[in-house]
């Protein structure tokens, strides 16, 4: 296939030809990238405005070959020159905005300067719809790199105008539903319920990864019951403890969104390991794998991803670019979900995984019912099921049994052993009953009177479990 492209995909990247090293036209391309260096309301950490072309360096060490995702990047990225307004708004918004932040939020002598940063912010809000709006009407799919999370309302708006009704995935440590945070009404943390207040077209908001948020948010969000479905990150945490896979969390939170989808995807969403230097940083959060295993999992379900954005990407200082490095290889996951969600790029097949247990198919039924004993191929397990409670039983008494062989001594020591020894009697009683019952092993563990428990006559804390249910005397 390298030989039919116009460049060595297996080479070092040349930046020149493109993002990723990718040498493809506006025209040639299926996701157009829209760079909007712009960051004015970031209430904590800054730097997001430098984001944008620190990813477009780092997606120089992006291989092209993805095993999620395949080739799905001959379908054709190109990303556009960034817009000088944005900068100089940003800025200039950014001046304006910091006292207000800095006393902690507007009061009503600010109002007069509100009022100008809620204009510069609209007027942001215009140029990233008309762009989203042009790479919509040219059949491409807009995919925006910021800069604050503000940003993503235009081109929410532009999806939304283009495809009718649309649902939103959102990807964030936050919630942003926020109602004009500190005083403005085009806030980082109050894009959601702009987009949820502004745009009937969006029907549906799906959050994952949330782990910070207020009482006035979970509120709002209770109101908009029929339309925001919020999975917390504890939520996610909590089931995968209970022992549900996190593909399972997947399929579900998928299964939550309309047909046409716009992906939204604030950088601290992932774990702050990742993304240290971004605004905001919340401990927990998705790992890099289960982020792209969720954009996979979108992007194979049927639904169409209609636009997407990566924000709040933040370099760090002194050439530290591990955030724009793991901001590269998100954006171009997100694209290539896009490309896929879209047709553009059938998705590849992928080889079964292997067997867990290392079973041919015949015993994994036995595998997932004794799935220690069958590990280690120990013994064959019972012809017939057992219920939990006596399998746990049977094992028990199996392994107490093999302790005592190898512990008591010869029955001939019991009557000194039942004089001087606690609990002597029992181990007595046992061994006689194994030496009565020797020729017929099979029926070792049902000669065995209950044993009392350590812990107490129910099983406690300090009741022995055993390695292995299944040893063989």
């Amino acid at each position: 296939m390298a030989d039919s492209l116009p460049f060595d995909p297996n080479a070092a990247a040349d930046l020149s030809s493109g993002v990723f090293g990718l040498p493809f036209t506006r025209d040639q391309a299926a996701v157009i990238i829209i760079p909007v260096p712009y960051e004015a309301t970031v209430s904590y950490g800054g730097g997001t405005e430098a984001g944008p072309e620190a990813v477009r360096v780092a997606s120089a060490q992006v291989d092209l070959l993805d095993r999620r995702f395949g080739e799905a990047w001959h379908a054709g990225l190109f990303m556009e020159d960034a817009d000088p307004r944005f900068c100089e708004w940003g800025r200039a918004a950014r001046k304006l905005a910091q006292p207000i932040i800095e006393q902690g939020g507007a009061t009503p002598d600010d109002a007069p300067t509100v009022a100008e940063i809620d204009a510069i912010c609209a007027s942001v809000n215009d140029l990233v719809r008309e762009r989203a709006a042009a790479a919509l009407a040219a059949g491409k799919v807009p995919c925006l790199l910021g800069g604050e999370h503000a940003v993503s309302l235009g081109a929410i708006h532009a999806c939304a105008q283009a495809h009718g009704q649309i649902g939103i995935l959102q990807i964030d440590a936050h919630m942003d539903l926020r109602d004009a945070f500190e005083g403005f009404r085009y806030s980082h943390a109050s894009v959601m319920h702009n987009a949820l207040r502004e745009i009937p077209g969006v029907t549906r908001l799906v959050q994952v990864g949330i782990r910070d948020f207020s009482k006035g948010e979970t509120d709002y969000a209770a109101s908009q019951a029929d339309r925001v479905f919020t999975h917390y990150d504890d939520d996610l945490f909590d089931a995968q403890a209970r022992g549900e896979s996190f593909a399972t969390s997947c399929a579900r939170i998928v299964s939550q969104l309309p047909d046409k989808v716009y992906l939204t995807f604030d950088i601290d969403g992932l774990d702050p390991a990742l993304c240290p230097n971004t605004g905001t940083p919340v401990p927990g959060g998705l790992g890099f794998r289960e982020a792209s295993l969720l954009l996979h999992t979108l992007a194979k379900s049927g639904k169409q991803i209609v636009g997407c954005d990566l924000v709040e990407v933040a370099p760090g200082e002194d050439s530290d670019e591990w955030d724009a490095n793991v901001g590269a290889r998100i954006l171009f996951r997100l694209c290539m979900a896009a490309i896929i969600s879209q047709g553009h790029y059938p998705r590849p097949p992928r080889a079964p995984a292997p067997d867990p247990h290392g079973v041919p198919g015949s015993e994994r039924s036995a595998a997932k019912r004794w799935p220690r004993a069958t590990a280690t191929r120990a013994v064959t397990p019972a012809p017939y099921p057992l219920s939990r409670p006596r399998r746990e039983r049977a094992g028990e008494r199996a392994s107490l049994l093999l302790l005592l062989q190898r512990s008591t001594p010869p029955t001939t020591q019991h009557p000194r052993l039942r004089a001087t020894s606690p609990g002597a009697g029992v181990r007595a009683q046992r061994s006689e009953a194994m030496a009565t019952r020797s020729r017929n092993p099979r029926h070792h563990t049902r000669a065995l009177p209950p044993l009392p428990h350590p812990a107490g006559e129910g099983r406690g804390e300090g009741f022995f479990s055993p390695p292995s249910p299944t040893l063989n005397p």
